[in-house]
């Protein structure tokens, strides 16, 4: 409805769409719109610019759009008015336009006054200084009416976070075009959402686009995860959820970038290579997916420490994610890792390899003094005050090792020892 309605006399309920709802008849008020300007001169017992008032029924996928100003006391919301009964739900609404009231405090963006605050109100949303907060009788913002700028509005956010999983379509949104979620059954304007990691859970960039084939992330090592894809995606370091798994068909990680990832996947194909200084012959690795093609180096477990040497076992494969050590072969500037249908783990999850070494996927500098690090043939000890660190995708000892696991933890240096020489 764009309807201007002005009120200059008396006081009751008064709504854009819909100024009182039957009681005790549970109705349902959806799918409706108010861009015009609503007016009261003078009291108004409860006024929106959607509903009025209702005492029992659900208001859904409803927005306000209009301007709502009342000059004398009353209940002023944007969707709802006034409401007293906690068989009532709002939900999956929103407001962009002025709500103001001179001579009352029950003022919300979203409801006027929940009086008691006993109907539910969940997965709403309004515009910065649309109002002061989204329920009127609250003091602060309640759970289930979240503020948005209009660049939020704008980018396509909040028409994704009112569809909220309802298999149905009931909204969507023109991105480059429409400054504002429309309902709509278009499949053309439905927005699709993808979370891009930037190598840390600190890093996210929020991308919504009217198709799910989102392109692939131009930064090094940074992944795209897509919840709600309609189909698999063919491009590199895009993740998307098929089901209750997530797949990608193509993982490429590059040396020297930090990578991070939410959750666990199976990837297609998923690659690794390190390019190796001028005689670097020992070095760590330390992947989130256990390669099956290791072309350039032999690998070497961790077994034990005792006193300045520290044991290795050949191993002729990665596995549970565990940090290896490596030895490249003679002349070999280049370690390449492969892996084909392998499970790419959830960062935060931790190797199951018994091992004194970590892992790690992002960089970690400093380390902490008496923390170990590869260097040469051999593993050194962090003095205090140094800022040496380590590059993702390598492996150090931990200082906390040393109480529990080594006899000499004074030990400046660390041998590496084959077991088989022991």
């Amino acid at each position: 409805s764009g309807v201007d309605i002005t009120v200059t006399s008396g006081s009751g309920h008064i709504g854009g769409v819909v100024g009182s709802m039957p009681e005790n008849s549970s109705p349902t008020v959806e799918s409706c719109v108010y861009t015009g300007t609503l007016t009261a001169s003078v009291d108004a017992d409860c006024m929106a610019g959607v509903v009025g008032y209702i005492r029992t029924g659900t208001i859904q996928n409803c927005a306000n759009r209009g301007q709502v100003s009342v000059s004398g006391t009353g209940n002023v919301g944007g969707v709802l008015g006034y409401c007293n009964n906690k068989g009532i739900t709002i939900s999956n609404c929103y407001n962009t336009g002025a709500i103001t009231g001179s001579g009352t405090n029950t003022v919300g963006a979203i409801v006027g006054n929940n009086n008691g605050t006993q109907a539910t109100v969940s997965n709403c949303y309004y515009l910065t200084d649309s109002a002061n907060k989204g329920q009127g009788q609250l003091t602060d913002d309640a759970a289930g009416t979240v503020v948005k700028t209009n660049d939020d509005f704008a980018s396509g956010e909040v028409a994704y976070l009112l569809q909220n999983g309802q298999t149905a379509q009931a909204w969507g949104q023109a991105l480059g075009t429409d400054d504002y979620p429309v309902l709509t059954t278009d499949e053309a304007k439905r927005v699709y959402a993808a979370k891009q990691y930037n190598g840390s859970a600190d890093d996210v960039t929020d991308l919504y686009a009217n198709t799910p084939n989102f392109s692939s992330p131009e930064e090094a090592n940074a992944l795209l995860v897509i919840e709600d894809a309609a189909s698999a995606s063919t491009g590199t370091n895009v993740v998307v959820k098929n089901g209750d798994a997530y797949t990608c068909a193509n993982l490429v990680l590059t040396d020297g970038a930090d990578f991070y990832t939410p959750v666990a996947f199976t990837a297609t194909q998923a690659t690794y290579s390190r390019q190796l200084t001028t005689d670097t012959q020992w070095g760590t690795v330390a992947l989130p997916f256990d390669a099956t093609t290791v072309t350039g180096a032999e690998l070497f477990r961790v077994a034990s420490q005792e006193g300045d040497a520290l044991y290795v076992d050949e191993t002729g494969r990665m596995a549970d994610g565990e940090p290896l050590v490596f030895r490249a072969n003679a002349d070999v500037t280049e370690l390449s890792f492969k892996g084909t249908d392998v499970t790419v783990r959830a960062t935060d999850a931790a190797a199951t390899g018994s091992t004194l070494l970590v892992g790690t996927s992002q960089t970690v500098s400093p380390l902490a003094e008496g923390a170990y690090f590869i260097y040469g043939d051999k593993f050194y000890r962090v003095a205090s005050g140094s800022q040496v660190g380590v590059k993702a995708f390598r492996a150090y000892i931990p200082a906390a090792a040393g109480a529990s696991t080594r006899s000499a933890g004074a030990a400046s240096q660390l041998r590496i020892v084959f077991n088989a020489d022991k």
